[in-house]
């Protein structure tokens, strides 16, 4: 069993998603809360990697590139990318389904872990679901 797991949550995510995944039992930090609104996401993947955090997104294009999953040695060490795809974005509406929709994947792959892994948070059906982008299994 992994240990308590940090989020960071990167800035174009709705603030009411810090309470919501602390209530899940996450420690948990938006970019918003440490006055960083506007740094380079070079800087926001190495502030997750620095907490060792997951790193939350709706822009994960910015951070895949910085962490290529088609390489065979990675430059950069992470502890997990959740890339929101819901076209409609991370909104106060939608938050608390996103909030549990990763909660259910954490708990899912507690065994194995998700270092590294990018993880798509996406609507399927009218519900959010998290499918691993990286690795393929």
């Amino acid at each position: 069993m992994m240990g308590k797991i940090s989020l960071l949550l990167d800035e174009n995510i709705t603030p009411q998603a810090t309470a919501c995944f602390e209530q899940l039992g996450y420690e948990c930090t938006h970019i918003r809360d440490l006055d960083l609104v506007g740094i380079t996401d070079e800087k926001v993947l190495d502030l997750a990697i620095e907490r060792e955090a997951c790193l939350c997104t709706c822009n994960g294009k910015d951070f895949v590139v910085q962490v290529p999953p088609n390489l065979n040695f990675r430059v950069k060490q992470h502890e997990g990318l959740f890339w929101n795809k819901h076209r409609a974005g991370w909104t106060r509406k939608a938050n608390p389904d996103i909030c549990n929709a990763i909660n259910i994947y954490i708990v899912s792959n507690s065994a194995t872990g998700f270092r590294n892994h990018i993880v798509n948070v996406k609507k399927d059906q009218g519900r959010f679901i998290c499918t691993t982008k990286f690795p393929i299994s």
